[in-house]
């Protein structure tokens, strides 16, 4: 089939219905691209507000942390949480499933119910059940987050009691007799 040519108000040949569409198809993947950048930055913008600005000092430990972002924005968190008595130190890595502000949103959220379980000295497994009870409550099925938290004691043993809900095992490293040990799950993801 022929496009049909279309005139301006002179008359002349100004292009073809195939040409206006091709430019409003343009015009809207345009707008598509700009609404998904901007969501992006959102995301990013989410991502690090929730990363931890300076790294605490515990007693007993050497604690060190960085956060390389990759091209896309993610689900990736970790936190550092105070106790009260000022004795244990909470460490928190995470990472919800997907990418884009979703699971920026979805890591926010964990993050802040991590945060509210620390804050009323929640048991640890009690407080992760609680959390993925919240995830399973507010997401959809397939959206999970994968959660490792531990608390670093200044006891005289260096205590770390830890659970591991799907993430993958961190390393914890004994100085004095050179020992690394993989904190493996303890239980399945959250979600």
């Amino acid at each position: 089939a022929k496009a049909s040519p279309l005139y301006d108000l002179n008359g002349t040949i100004t292009g073809s219905i195939e040409t206006i569409r091709d430019i409003t198809d343009r015009r809207k993947m345009e707008e598509r691209i700009a609404r998904s950048k901007a969501e992006l930055d959102i995301a990013a913008e989410i991502q690090r507000s929730f990363l931890p600005d300076t790294i605490p000092s515990i007693r007993g430990f050497d604690v060190a942390a960085t956060s390389v972002m990759a091209k896309e924005v993610g689900g990736d968190f970790f936190d550092y949480l105070d106790s009260e008595d000022e004795e244990r130190l909470g460490v928190a890595l995470g990472d919800a499933a997907s990418k884009g502000l979703s699971a920026a949103s979805q890591a926010l959220y964990v993050s802040g119910a991590l945060k509210m379980g620390v804050g009323y000295q929640m048991k640890m497994s009690a407080m992760m059940s609680k959390i993925n009870n919240l995830v399973n409550e507010t997401f959809p099925y397939e959206r999970f987050v994968t959660l490792f938290y531990c608390e670093l004691s200044t006891d005289k043993r260096g205590l770390c009691q830890y659970v591991n809900a799907g993430q993958n095992p961190p390393m914890f490293l004994d100085y004095e007799s050179g020992n690394v040990e993989r904190l493996s799950s303890t239980g399945p993801v959250l979600g």
